[in-house]
């Protein structure tokens, strides 16, 4: 379990970047607003100070265990929840 967690610790840049975009939003002048096509926004969010954030939760020490067939709905836990849980995910995009 040691090994886990020494080999989760990373630092640096963390993005998710796509070439190119298009937005196709109404009342911007100078965009060609398609009425045909659903609505569209581009966004950037700069998130900063991650590292200061996280050190205002609570660090969870003790009484750690695997749990290997865990059905859990992560939009569910409380922010303040007495149980702490640490994932290990493979995600896939879309192709869009």
């Amino acid at each position: 379990m040691l090994l886990y967690f020494d080999s989760s610790i990373r630092g640096g840049i963390c993005q998710s970047v796509k070439r190119y975009a298009k937005a196709n939003t109404p009342d911007i002048k100078g965009l060609n607003y398609n009425p045909d096509k659903s609505i569209s926004w581009i966004t950037y969010l700069d998130c900063v100070k991650l590292c200061g954030k996280s050190m205002l939760r609570e660090l969870h020490f003790k009484d750690f265990e695997w749990v290997d067939d865990l059905n859990i709905d992560l939009t569910k836990i409380p922010d303040d929840s007495e149980v702490g849980y640490i994932f290990e995910v493979d995600i896939d995009y879309p192709e869009y």
